[in-house]
């Protein structure tokens, strides 16, 4: 899946938004059953997925299935943070993944994104952080017209990569198609 900003979006979109949407926001297809949502927790469950009741019969021992949860988001998008990706739960700070239901809402998962997890994350190389802080030291220094109408460029950039609101089981959710290439 493609990231939500690239170089043709830059003089649009807040210079943090942009350092977010194309360094650090990570899109992801969910997964039907959740013990696949995240790849550290894939990797414990698959270790963890048979126990032995060798209490009833030692000579045989009986191995016995987890049941597995279905995601009532499965088939949707999400957005997670591409550094805490491959961290176990416990480690990850708040917000590591960000679920909007909607192309309308990506702005507003984002803000919540930014407020709750980057200052809490530890995986997010210095290096970033230190761009993401002179962004907002230098705050927004885009034209004031350009400034009105972020969160409609939020979605209409969002669309013009693909991502689209589908209907799942009568509820709005974000979902993905490949954008039409025009013919010229």
């Amino acid at each position: 899946l493609p990231a939500l900003f690239d170089k043709e979006d830059k003089p649009f979109v807040n210079p943090t938004h942009y350092i977010i949407g194309s360094e650090i926001l990570e899109p992801f297809v969910i997964p039907r059953y959740r013990d696949d949502a995240h790849p550290a927790a894939a990797a414990a469950a698959a270790s963890a997925a048979f126990t032995c009741n060798s209490a009833r019969n030692k000579k045989n021992k009986q191995v016995k299935k987890r049941k597995k949860k279905t995601n009532f988001r499965a088939g949707t998008i999400a957005f997670r943070c591409r550094f805490c990706t491959h961290s176990p739960y416990k480690n990850d700070a708040p917000l590591a993944t960000i679920y909007p239901e909607t192309i309308g809402g990506l702005y507003r998962a984002n803000l919540r994104f930014q407020a709750g997890h980057l200052n809490k994350c530890e995986n997010c190389p210095a290096e970033v952080k230190e761009r993401l802080e002179n962004a907002q030291r230098s705050g927004d220094r885009r034209p004031y017209e350009v400034q009105v109408g972020v969160r409609r460029y939020w979605i209409s950039t969002a669309a013009r990569k693909g991502f689209r609101n589908v209907t799942v089981k009568g509820k709005e959710r974000l979902g993905f198609a490949p954008p039409v290439l025009q013919e010229y």
